[in-house]
């Protein structure tokens, strides 16, 4: 199993901050596919 609690993903430049990701929380059961890019 794969769990995530409250991930946050931030991507910063220079002169810029953006959120991409707050407070996503995530279960993959074992089995479970989760698709990839």
């Amino acid at each position: 199993m794969i769990e995530c609690d409250n991930l946050v993903k931030i991507y910063k430049s220079k002169d810029l901050e953006v959120v991409a990701l707050q407070g996503l929380d995530l279960t993959v059961e074992q089995g479970e596919l989760m698709p990839s890019s």
